[in-house]
């Protein structure tokens, strides 16, 4: 760094930029160093595809160590729309899909999520329905992928499906055996998997 540019101001900003890149929430950042501007802050959230991409890797490093990697996708949030109760969080994986979570504007809050803040999306495998490809008839349905089958474990009563989406993540749903004997679903098929926005529990990387 050139001598006359070694002020306090300046240090100040370049280590907050350094610790947004490293995936430090906004919020702690300004706490750390203490108040930063309305604009410093808005200016962080210009991501870069680089910065978007580390964000991304230490989160899903981290996430490794905290949560089940079957039905779990690391991303970052997109885009958050709130109306007061609840709020809507678009979470882009890395391979770019989106997956949409459904949360309380309390949990918003407490999980720090902002534009750009790196998050893991986990869906339980009961929550996860399957149907014949092009047949689910939930067209807003916005969680909705196909899945090439590539196991499936059944008891008298429950099937335990394992597959990969089209961009190689893994996905488990477990439905009834009376839903798979009905689709006649085999190793091999294609099928949609599908499931709704209050069913995606986030997780927050700090």
């Amino acid at each position: 760094m050139p001598k006359a540019l070694a002020t306090p101001r300046v240090l100040r900003y370049s280590r907050a930029l350094e610790m947004v890149r490293g995936g430090v929430p906004l919020l702690v950042v300004s706490n750390v160093l203490g108040h930063l501007s309305a604009d410093v802050l808005a200016s962080f959230r210009n991501y870069t595809n680089d910065d978007v991409t580390s964000i991304v890797r230490k989160a899903h490093n981290e996430m490794q160590r905290r949560t089940s990697a079957r039905n779990s996708f690391v991303g970052h949030v997109a885009r958050v729309s709130a109306d007061g109760i609840m709020a809507e969080v678009e979470v882009v994986t890395e391979s770019g899909m989106s997956i949409f979570s459904l949360i309380t504007e309390e949990s918003l809050r407490t999980l720090k999520i902002c534009i750009g803040t790196p998050v893991v999306a986990t869906i339980k495998a009961p929550y996860i329905d399957i149907s014949k490809q092009y047949a689910c008839n939930n067209e807003g349905c916005r969680n909705k992928f196909t899945c090439s089958v590539e196991r499936i474990a059944s008891t008298e009563v429950l099937s335990e499906v394992t597959g990969h989406l089209e961009d190689g993540s893994g996905i488990c749903s477990l439905v009834s055996k009376n839903v798979i004997d009905s689709l006649n679903i085999d190793v091999g098929s294609l099928v949609d998997v599908y499931f709704k926005e209050l069913s995606v529990v986030l997780h927050s990387v700090y």
